[in-house]
């Protein structure tokens, strides 16, 4: 008996009329410009003076997400390649700002920030890679991702949603705590801040994933969401380790490297699972 004629589903249109890294290729090359730009802009003390900055937490994100994109562009033939090119880029990065800006000095801490964020990337690249190739629906739920980032798919108003709210955040909370307790706590504000951007886009997000047509995400078990606990404990090992050898203000980063992979475990999971339901 012949199989009947699949239907293309939205993501099959999307994925068909463009080219998915193209616009992964714009949004690394804009990033790229910004993220430079400001690395080399003359140092600024935007909290005042007497305030520690998060610096070392945006740069685990910052080059952790410069990773990503350049990543997803699909540039060089190999995803391992990526990694190791922005693990290169970032100490000249840091050592390259003295000639633009004479405020600004080169800082080891900031570069094994980067490193990490770079590292926690790539892993979860790979923990999130599908353990089967062909038409699945962990596979589609990868293409998914491309299919939002298209032009009208509805993922660059999700993250134009999410900066504008967190950089609106940071300030009000920043300040919020400094004049009314008299804290100055720049990384839980930033932190908690990105947390209410990515919570404010959520519908966002949904409402562009189901307008591709992207597959329902699984529930992990239970018992796997300890994984994220073990991973915490993990990088704050690390954390204190590197703190301990003279290496101040990463402890945050360690953590976050930690709790990126950990999380990157459970989804796994979640997906194996599926998989091997739906093959039972």
């Amino acid at each position: 008996m012949q199989r009947p004629p699949k239907v293309p589903t939205p993501l099959d249109k999307i994925l068909c009329q463009a080219n998915p890294a193209a616009p992964w290729r714009w949004a690394l090359l804009v990033y790229f410009v910004v993220l430079t730009t400001l690395t080399h802009w003359p140092q600024m003390d935007v909290l005042g003076p007497g305030h520690t900055s998060p610096d070392k937490m945006v740069h685990f994100l910052s080059f952790g997400l410069l990773a990503s994109l350049f990543e997803r562009s699909r540039i060089l033939p190999r995803g391992w390649m990526v990694f190791v090119v922005v693990c290169i880029w970032t100490p000249f990065d840091e050592w390259s700002q003295q000639w633009f800006a004479n405020s600004r000095t080169n800082s080891i801490e900031d570069v094994v920030s980067g490193w990490l964020g770079i590292v926690a990337a790539g892993v979860v690249t790979l923990l999130l890679r599908p353990s089967h190739t062909g038409d699945s629906r962990w596979q589609r739920a990868i293409d998914s991702i491309d299919a939002i980032a298209a032009p009208r798919g509805g993922g660059l108003v999700a993250a134009a949603a999410a900066v504008i709210v967190t950089a609106a955040a940071f300030p009000i909370l920043f300040g919020g705590l400094w004049a009314g307790l008299g804290w100055s706590m720049s990384t839980p504000s930033a932190l908690l801040a990105i947390a209410i951007g990515l919570i404010v886009a959520a519908p966002l997000t949904r409402r562009a994933w189901r307008r591709v047509g992207g597959p329902r995400w699984p529930s992990p078990p239970r018992a796997a969401w300890m994984l994220i606990w073990l991973w915490i404990v993990i990088g704050w090992v690390i954390g204190y380790t590197l703190v301990t050898c003279g290496l101040e203000g990463l402890m945050t980063p360690a953590i976050l490297f930690g709790g990126f992979i950990g999380y990157a475990q459970v989804i796994r999971i979640g997906w194996k699972r599926s998989e091997v339901a739906s093959h039972g």
